[in-house]
C-alpha cells in the first residue's frame, strides 16, 4: 500500500534555497579566465630605484658598463592593476649590450606572476631602444596556472638606471579577466 506523502517542511525548503544561493555566489566569485592564449598588451613606466642599483664602469675609455639595478612601476593587464618590478642585469659597450632578468607583476589581493626575459640594448644618440622576448616563469594564486610569452619594447632618453618606458605584447593563457571586459 502506498505511503501518504508528507508535506515537505518549510525548514528543509530553506536549507535547500540557502545551499543554491551560496554555490551561486561562490560561482560568480570566482574569476573568469581566458579560455585560449589572450593577446595581452599593455605599458609600464618604470621608475629607477638608486638604492636598488649596482652598476659598475671599466675599460680604458670607461665604456663597459655592468651590474644590475631595478625598476618599478605601475599597469593595468587585462583590466586588473598590477605593481611591476624589474630585476635586470646588464652587460653594456659603449652603451648597448645585453639585458637580462625578471619582471613581477602583483596584483592588489597580492597574487604574482613572474616573467623572464632576454633583451638586446642599443644606444643611439641620446636615446636607448631595448628589444626583447619574455615568457612566464610561474604565478601565484588566480595566476598560478598562467603560461605564455612575447616581446617586450622600451626606450630610455636618462642615464643608466632611469625611467624606462616599456611596452609589453604578449599571448597568455589561463590569465584572469577582470568581469567588466
Amino acid at each position: 500500500m502506498p505511503r501518504p506523502s508528507r508535506p515537505v517542511a518549510p525548514f528543509a525548503v530553506a536549507l535547500l534555497l540557502a545551499v543554491l544561493a551560496v554555490g551561486a555566489l561562490a560561482a560568480a566569485a570566482r574569476p573568469a579566465f581566458a579560455a585560449s592564449p589572450e593577446r595581452v598588451r599593455f605599458e609600464v613606466m618604470a621608475h629607477g630605484d638608486p638604492a636598488a642599483q649596482a652598476f659598475r664602469t671599466v675599460g680604458p675609455d670607461a665604456e663597459v658598463r655592468y651590474g644590475n639595478g631595478t625598476l618599478r612601476g605601475t599597469t593595468t593587464i587585462a583590466g586588473t592593476p598590477y605593481d611591476a618590478e624589474l630585476l635586470g642585469t646588464l652587460h653594456y659597450v659603449d652603451g648597448s649590450g645585453p639585458f637580462t632578468g625578471w619582471w613581477t607583476f602583483t596584483a592588489p589581493d597580492g597574487d604574482r606572476l613572474a616573467l623572464a626575459y632576454r633583451a638586446e640594448v642599443r644606444q643611439r644618440g641620446t636615446a636607448t631602444r631595448i628589444t626583447g622576448r619574455l615568457h612566464v616563469i610561474g604565478g601565484t594564486g588566480a595566476l598560478v596556472d598562467v603560461t605564455g610569452g612575447g616581446t617586450l619594447t622600451g626606450v630610455r632618453r636618462t642615464d643608466l638606471g632611469g625611467d624606462v618606458q616599456y611596452s609589453f605584447d604578449l599571448r597568455l593563457r589561463h590569465l584572469p579577466v577582470a568581469p567588466d571586459r
